[in-house]
């Protein structure tokens, strides 16, 4: 007589209409899913006559007793982004998301992606299947764009929001410390003898941080008598004609500026005759933790992603949800990477 053909929990969720994940945690009376959803799952399950299988379970619970973590719950890196947009090579972005999941898999948890513009998405939806799926704690990403918003039923989730792109809901956010970590890269270059820093940035990456890096920039040669003021460059757009009349009335002896934002700067540079850093300084006030090839600052990419996961789950087990009340930033420092196209001019 043939084996009578065992219930599989992808065929539940078919029936159920939840995710497989879910399935398996209601069946297993994780406390991640709502009591509600678990009773009727069971009930489903048990109609279509799902037995668990012995041998697979006492491998599961074998398993477990080896492992020195157990399955806390998942998290959700919440896109919005085109889907030809892509944020993975994004160095920074990269690294937040990298420093996260480490910090996740020492806490049990695990972390994956929605994009809340992928086809066939709706706020609604989105609210429906982070809600359906159980899911405590959700992680907001950089925005590609400044000023942008977000309209989900926000209630039932801890949240936590990397940056300032995001304008509207307001959540408590991890970042990081711009305006300190442009304070100390003028320290920096101070040290090393330069006196004429120029600042050159496209205000669109202004905008992202609210100005706290030209804020630090004009802070800081206010504060520095030795320091000879000059207007920063703020461009719409990068305009090779605007940066040369620029240089030619201040010649800087040092430029800040974001490599990875305007990559023209140092090509132009080397069109002028000027070397790098005999001639001139250049300093990248929004460098990656990999970035050997310039000086400035590196963001620490990776710290942030782990403070954001640690904070988050404090949120959860504190049972804080929604659109708090006040706000709160938390900041984490860069530090200086002296690189080949400084040097010391004392």
């Amino acid at each position: 007589m043939p084996a009578q053909k065992r219930t599989t929990l992808r065929e539940i969720a078919e029936k159920t209409g939840y995710h497989f994940t879910t399935v398996s945690l209601a069946l297993r009376g994780h406390h991640s899913i709502p009591e509600k959803t678990r009773d009727k799952i069971r009930i489903i399950a048990e109609s279509m006559g799902y037995k668990p299988d012995p041998i697979l379970s006492a491998l599961v619970a074998y398993r477990h007793s080896k492992t020195q973590t157990t399955y806390a719950g998942t998290l959700v890196w919440l896109l919005n982004y085109e889907p030809d947009y892509k944020w993975e090579q994004i160095p920074l972005f990269k690294q937040y998301f990298e420093g996260a999941q480490k910090e996740a898999k020492t806490l049990g948890y695990q972390i994956e992606t929605l994009n809340l513009r992928s086809e066939g998405m709706t706020a609604k939806r989105a609210s429906d299947i982070l809600k359906t799926r159980g899911i405590p704690g959700i992680f907001i990403p950089p925005q590609q764009k400044a000023y942008s918003t977000l309209d989900l039923d926000w209630d039932h989730f801890s949240v936590i929001s990397f940056g300032y792109t995001l304008e509207k809901p307001q959540f408590h956010v991890i970042s990081n410390n711009h305006f300190r970590m442009m304070y100390q890269l003028l320290e920096e270059l101070y040290k090393l003898g330069y006196r004429k820093p120029g600042l050159v940035m496209l205000k669109k990456s202004a905008q992202r941080v609210e100005f706290k890096w030209i804020s630090a920039y004009l802070g800081k040669n206010y504060d520095t008598p030795d320091f000879t003021n000059m207007e920063p460059l703020i461009m719409q757009d990068w305009d090779k004609k605007a940066f040369l009349s620029w240089y030619e009335k201040n010649q800087p002896d040092v430029i800040i500026s974001g490599r990875r934002q305007i990559p023209e700067l140092l090509p132009t540079l080397e069109e002028m005759g000027l070397r790098l850093p005999e001639d001139i300084g250049y300093a990248d006030h929004n460098m990656s933790d990999t970035n050997t090839e310039t000086a400035g600052i590196k963001q620490n990419g990776i710290l942030v992603g782990k403070t954001a996961l640690a904070q988050l789950v404090g949120m959860i087990h504190r049972n804080e949800k929604g659109i708090p009340d006040t706000p709160t930033d938390i900041l984490v420092d860069g530090h200086w990477f002296q690189g080949p196209t400084v040097r010391s001019i004392k």
